[in-house]
């Protein structure tokens, strides 16, 4: 019994384009597919392909770069690939779900776990874009998809779709159920010809091929849009391109780039997909230019170190960085034992935002600013109220220095209350805030020195700075 496809179906589509290709010139027919474009985007493209090259055979994308970029455009994509769909969360928000786990209260639990589960699907994302992976399969799509909706519609992931289904606010209307397996395999046959770097297409092409294609048939009953747009991006990476990040804001545009596309005419959505792919390019070549600054910069100034002096340095480095985790350990337990004992009427969390590296270390010892120097944060809530402590590393205060030396480096205080902007706590008029505003330590006296609101400084010991911290946050503020 052989299957009755769609009038719409694949070779009906392309003897349609052929037709169009063929009574205007200016357009440039993508064999084997039913789709055609401007044939003036070939210059961009080109030029695009080129930079590509140029930016790979540089050498320039090292390990450091690429993993700065790679938690850059996860957070961004994720966002924007949700919001489009119509996921509620802001890009802060999305950021603390996937990098903290986190439940955003007053949103959808929904939005939460799409989130939660394309974070998933970009780590099966990240082995398929190895180019060693083979070629990518129909299967490799339907896991995709099982990723994307695993814990926000499990009876669906990775199954085609049983029934019919229509697409808000397009006259589209996909292919019958009965027509889902054939068409995707046709797709399948394409996709994993031209997944190779060896296809004579442009990497562009390809990819917004695959995603139109597949966009088109709508195999599944829910998520297809998502899993489009990481097909789209699969097939840049394969290439070694950079991906292309379809935004919020360029949503509508996005939607009409697909009506066009399913007439066959795929102009709109390259010159929308090729855009992203520059953005995204010069994303990629300003990390570069920073990395390369950054590096410049750090041989410069260790320059200026003999090697003795570089070794005090680091032995200083070493000894104060020993002395603050001493600290936030000590903040933590205390925290983890109020949180404990409150049994839930207050709630007391740590976030760890990791250390103080020798680079920025040496910075701040010569009294410059340094960006990124957070080190640990406090969050207090109790019933509806929320307050936010955040600790951070500077250069000593002149308080400080008759105690700490004139090149000190210590840790500084600031609040924020609910989701407010941090504020020094020093500098802040509230007056029932905590004392405590900065912190240092005195190695030569293995003591910890510390400043309050007033100017007094004081030494001591580590648990008495914590305990007197969490004192008067409970008897100024709850």
């Amino acid at each position: 019994m052989s299957l009755v496809i769609d009038s719409d179906g694949l070779e009906t589509r392309i003897r349609e384009a052929a037709k169009s290709v063929a009574t205007m010139p200016d357009l440039k027919s993508i064999p084997e597919t039913p789709y055609y474009y401007d044939a003036a985007a070939e210059a961009r493209l080109t030029d695009i392909q080129a930079k590509v090259f140029e930016l790979r055979k540089s050498g320039r994308l090292t390990p450091t770069v690429l993993k700065r970029l790679q938690a850059y455009f996860r957070i961004k994509d994720i966002y924007n690939s949700n919001a489009i769909e119509g996921n509620q969360l802001n890009y802060q928000e999305t950021r603390l779900v996937v990098e903290q786990g986190l439940t955003i209260s007053g949103k959808p639990l929904k939005d939460t776990l799409e989130a939660k589960s394309l974070s998933h699907a970009l780590d099966l994302f990240q082995s398929l874009a190895d180019a060693k992976a083979g070629p990518i399969r129909e299967t490799d799509i339907r896991s995709l998809h099982a990723a994307v909706l695993k814990g926000v519609n499990d009876r669906e992931a990775g199954k085609y779709r049983e029934v019919e289904v229509a697409i808000t606010g397009s006259p589209h209307k996909p292919p019958r159920p009965e027509a889902v397996a054939p068409e995707m395999q046709k797709l399948s046959v394409w996709l994993q010809a031209n997944t190779a770097s060896a296809s004579p297409l442009n990497p562009v092409i390809v990819a917004t091929v695959v995603h139109t294609w597949f966009v088109y048939i709508h195999p599944f009953a829910d998520g297809n849009g998502r899993v489009g747009r990481l097909l789209l991006n699969l097939l840049l990476m394969r290439h070694g391109f950079p991906i292309a990040v379809i935004t919020r804001e360029e949503r509508l545009r996005y939607y009409e780039a697909l009506k066009e596309s399913d007439q066959g005419d795929l102009s709109a959505l390259v010159a929308l997909v090729a855009e992203s792919v520059e953005e995204s390019l010069e994303e990629y070549l300003k990390a570069v230019e920073q990395q390369r600054s950054e590096q410049e910069w750090a041989r410069s100034l260790v320059s200026r170190f003999t090697e003795t002096e570089r070794v005090r340095a680091q032995n200083e480095h070493s000894v104060f960085i020993s002395a603050m985790e001493l600290l936030k350990n000590q903040f933590r337990q205390i925290a983890d034992l109020l949180g404990t004992e409150a049994q839930g009427l207050a709630q007391f969390r740590i976030q760890d935002y990791g250390s103080l590296d020798f680079e920025k270390f040496l910075t701040l010892r010569d009294g410059q600013a340094a960006k990124m120097t957070w080190f640990f944060g406090i969050q207090v809530r109790s019933g509806v109220r929320k307050i936010r402590y955040l600790f951070w590393f500077g250069f000593a205060s002149e308080r400080m220095r008759p105690q700490l030396g004139p090149k000190a480096v210590t840790l500084h205080v600031s609040v924020a209350d609910s989701d407010s902007k941090y504020e020094r706590i020093d500098l802040c008029s509230l007056p029932s805030l905590p004392e405590l505003c900065e912190v240092g330590y005195a190695p030569g006296n293995e003591q910890f020195v510390w400043r309050i609101r007033s100017g007094r400084v004081a030494s001591g010991k580590i648990d008495t700075i914590a305990r007197l911290f969490f004192e008067q946050i409970a008897t100024r503020q709850f």
